[in-house]
């Protein structure tokens, strides 16, 4: 019997709620440091695309994982590829043999959903060197592209009477840009770039931006004061040279069920071989009342189950994720991972096994799921709703087959291919729960090599090397959630010990760059 992890786990944990949050705050000036990249120019209905890589290039500066992924020059990332390649749109759909010219236009709209979709089943985003083009497809992959995936995709609304606007401040202070949209209307913007769309006007959202900062004493033509700073994608001639204010009181900013306020973070290179999944489109929908759900895979190789990614669709849902390697007789058993924790808000979720779980080629092996409340993601036949206009949406047909996806009620497992789902597009729907999977469980993804001749362990308030480094290294440290909390350099020796009296107590993850181009990762408790 291979052993059972059990533990509690808190994913994506916005700390320091009672930390006092700034009148105004701007990420391209947090102590010097400028923590968003450079003012692009969209062409066609692309803002969504734009919108969603400000955020992960912010992400990846606020972190430096960009450089210490070995990039140079600030994060730069390709919106056209995504554009093309989402699988939602005319040009391309893989998961069902549609008739061409079904789906969104290509570079005619959008949405966060779909964004979520290409990044989570690994298909970029790739570099803008790689695959950044508007009037010719790019390739899909190429073995020279360089990935980049947010491992938490997070749903943020400012909710009712603004009661939550202290998390998207939060997000994007310790995180970087956030993601939202508008409706854009000279009627709605002032000669001094101040957008305010009342909330009685019937305009729907047309136009994704991306919150990089906000000012609380900013006048705007709402009742009340207080703005978000945002980045625009029509150039750096417009506005004030790329940027606008968006009051806070903005009937979609902010917001929108879907589109109102959507952090991309935890942004880094794939640390995976293969992904297995069955939801092509991602989140579409939501499944309430199962007692569980598992989606059914066959390991392609032999291999090593390295993460898992999952939806919830409410805040502070408690899961449990186990992986089983029988089904019979309608019951799962010879359990081989059990995890069980709490998941702070909506969206995407990425988290480690520890152990990993070992596959043989050919072996069945099913993921099971259980959320406290909310409901189940799953990916189904729709028409998308988009950005920016309702002229350009058109059907997405989704594919599933029997015994890919189950849900569990009354006490019996059940055949999701069955669902008589409330929409009318039958037999199209799948779970939304992706299994990553390593070759090597010592190397993982081709680009993310690691050596063991060294390794930290924390002792008192001190987190001490113990081994060899060879050369020059920097060492990262980052909190659960991807955020930066320590960077040191550390000189070629054969012991190290780096401070920890700033840090709070908690659980942080470690990462040695050295001088070889060679990492070392893991994580220490800090008490």
């Amino acid at each position: 019997m291979r052993s059972i992890s059990s533990v509690i786990l808190i994913l994506f944990v916005f700390q320091s709620y009672s930390q006092e949050l700034p009148n105004e705050f701007d990420l391209r000036d947090v102590d010097g440091e400028n923590y968003v990249t450079n003012v692009k120019d969209q062409e066609g209905g692309t803002c969504w695309a734009f919108a969603t890589v400000a955020s992960m290039e912010s992400n990846l500066k606020m972190t430096g994982v960009w450089n210490d992924s070995g990039e140079e020059g600030n994060p730069d990332l390709a919106e056209y590829h995504m554009d093309w390649w989402n699988g939602f749109n005319d040009h391309y759909n893989d998961d069902a043999n549609s008739t061409s010219g079904s789906g969104v236009g290509t570079h005619q709209g959008g949405s966060y959903r779909m964004a979520a979709a290409y990044l989570t089943r690994g298909t970029g985003a790739v570099r803008n060197q790689d695959g950044q083009s508007y009037n010719n497809a790019p390739d899909e992959y190429d073995p020279g592209y360089h990935l980049f995936r947010p491992r938490h995709i997070i749903w943020l609304n400012t909710g009712d009477q603004q009661k939550n606007i202290i998390k998207i401040k939060q997000a994007v202070k310790n995180h970087g840009g956030v993601a939202t949209c508008i409706a854009y209307d000279e009627d709605f913007i002032d000669w001094q770039y101040n957008h305010y769309q009342p909330p009685e006007s019937s305009k729907e959202e047309d136009h994704s931006v991306t919150i990089i900062g906000w000012d609380d004493n900013r006048i705007t033509g709402a009742p009340k004061r207080g703005a978000w700073i945002c980045k625009n994608s029509w150039g750096s001639s417009w506005g004030s040279n790329g940027y606008f204010w968006v009051s806070y009181y903005d009937k979609y900013a902010g917001n929108h069920p879907t589109m109102g306020a959507v952090l991309f973070s935890d942004v880094r290179k794939p640390d995976f071989d293969n992904n297995y999944y069955h939801d092509y489109h991602g989140w579409v929908d939501t499944l309430h009342g199962a007692e569980g759900v598992m989606n059914r895979y066959v390991a392609d190789n032999d291999e090593f189950i390295q993460s898992i990614n999952f939806v919830t669709a409410a805040d502070s849902v408690e899961f449990t994720l186990r992986i089983y390697k029988t089904f019979e007789n309608g019951e799962l058993s010879e359990m081989v991972y059990n995890h069980t924790g709490v998941v702070e808000f909506p969206g995407f979720h990425s988290t480690d096994l520890n152990p990993v779980v070992q596959l043989a080629e050919g072996e069945k092996f099913y993921v099971f799921l259980r959320l406290s409340h909310g409901g189940y993601g799953y990916d189904r036949s729709h028409t998308p709703e988009i950005v920016p206009g309702e002229e350009f949406r058109d059907f997405v047909p989704s594919d599933a087959n029997p015994g890919e996806s189950y849900y569990r009620e009354n006490s019996q497992w059940k055949d999701f291919y069955d669902y008589d789902d409330p929409s009318g597009y039958l037999h199209s729907g799948n779970f939304c729960i992706k299994a990553y999977t390593m070759l090597n469980p010592q190397t993982g993804f081709e680009n993310s090599k690691s050596i063991r001749e060294a390794e930290f362990i924390a002792i008192g308030n001190q987190l001490q090397l113990k081994g060899e480094i060879k050369g020059p290294a920097v060492l990262n440290v980052f909190t659960l959630d991807g955020r930066k909390v320590l960077s040191k350099h550390l000189a070629g020796n054969h012991e190290s010990r780096v401070s920890l009296e700033n840090l709070s107590t908690g659980i942080y993850i470690y990462k040695l760059r050295q001088a070889s181009g060679y990492t070392i990762s893991g994580k220490f408790y800090n008490k």
